[in-house]
């Protein structure tokens, strides 16, 4: 009972200190109702949202009830959909479930309805979200239903009279027009809110013998870069490992997998890659790559050769269960720039240029 009220003292400070914010920087914001929706703009870094309330002021020193909100930062390409819960908390292993007319779309707590930046803003990541934003521009009424430890479960009806304009006013102010609504990847320059988890300080024995057993991998011991290894939290119930593989003059690669908790298994991952000679195809490892744990993207660059003239660079973001392509761009000839390129900025092959 003492957590529960520490909880939700914390949660309404936060909401406080956010509502305190707002009214501090209003005069640097641009913004415009529309119907149900309230669309701003920051003049500083020109990131623009657009939100409904469910219960506006209840009087409790919070801002509402709930919140639903579209967003998009000024130059990203995708578009950010979140709910805040303030009344009620969704539990660790919540399902948020959005039924507009005969369509429901499903979303797990800590998988693909994630915590970034507050412990109560979940995020909507994975392709599920596409269809959700389809719906949601569409229709009237959105009816969020998600199960928080007591019952009756939690049913909160989120309007969506004016979200279309609001959106299109953003897109006005962004010059972004006829930009795609695109949806459904973690959000930019915001941490990772969920519980915590115990990460392992050594590789686990499962995963080691799984790795080394790997014919294409060299022992990490003969590896420059063997001690190299990585774990980090994607989830509130998974884990991403990097383990070194091979190594060359310039070109280090590392094999990525995922472990669900409690379970004592692990999924190696594939990526997309490209070569002229032959096409399209598949690799299970990433060369010169970084993951980024804020953003959750797995970047990588191939080096044809130590100049860096040619070669293959992605970008691949998390979706939840996976790492989904965002752009991959390649070049074959090493002709020492002569394209006027630079290290790195190579022909893109996808998305495919228009």
């Amino acid at each position: 009972m003492i957590l529960s009220r520490l909880i939700v003292h914390f949660v309404t400070l936060q909401i406080v200190a956010f509502a305190t914010s707002i009214a501090a920087t209003a005069n640097s914001e641009t913004r415009e109702y529309f119907k149900d929706w309230l669309a701003a703009c920051r003049t500083e870094t020109g990131y623009c949202s657009t939100v409904t309330y469910v219960n506006p002021n209840p009087g409790n020193g919070s801002v509402a009830d709930y919140w639903l909100r579209v967003g998009r930062p000024k130059d990203a390409d995708h578009w950010e959909v979140s709910v805040t819960t303030i009344k009620e908390q969704p539990t660790l292993t919540s399902y948020f479930y959005f039924e507009m007319g005969e369509e429901s779309f499903g979303f797990t707590r800590g998988v693909s309805a994630v915590a970034y930046g507050a412990v109560n803003d979940f995020f909507l990541v994975g392709d599920e979200a596409n269809g959700l934003l389809k719906q949601m521009l569409a229709g009237s009424t959105a009816v969020l239903d998600f199960e928080h430890g007591k019952q009756p479960r939690e049913r909160v009806n989120f309007s969506l009279s004016g979200l279309t304009a609001a959106m299109l006013w953003i897109d006005d102010q962004q010059d972004r027009v006829g930009d795609p609504r695109t949806v459904g990847y973690a959000p930019l320059n915001l941490e990772i809110a969920e519980p915590k988890l115990d990460l392992p300080e050594a590789i686990p024995e499962a995963l080691l013998a799984q790795h080394v057993a790997d014919p294409n991998c060299e022992p990490l011991q003969s590896l420059p870069h063997g001690e190299d290894w990585e774990v980090h939290q994607v989830s509130n119930d998974r884990l991403l490992y990097a383990i070194p593989c091979n190594a060359g003059a310039y070109n280090f690669s590392h094999a990525y997998y995922t472990q669900d908790l409690g379970y004592d298994k692990f999924r190696k991952l594939l990526f997309a890659d490209y070569w002229d000679s032959i096409g399209w195809t598949g690799t299970d490892v990433l060369i010169n790559s970084y993951f980024d744990p804020q953003a959750r993207t797995l970047s990588s660059f191939y080096k044809g050769r130590g100049l860096g003239d040619c070669g293959t660079s992605g970008l691949w973001r998390w979706t939840g269960y996976s790492f989904k392509l965002e752009t991959f761009h390649a070049k074959s000839t090493c002709d020492g720039w002569e394209d006027g390129e630079g290290v790195g900025e190579f022909p893109q092959i996808y998305p495919p240029v228009k």
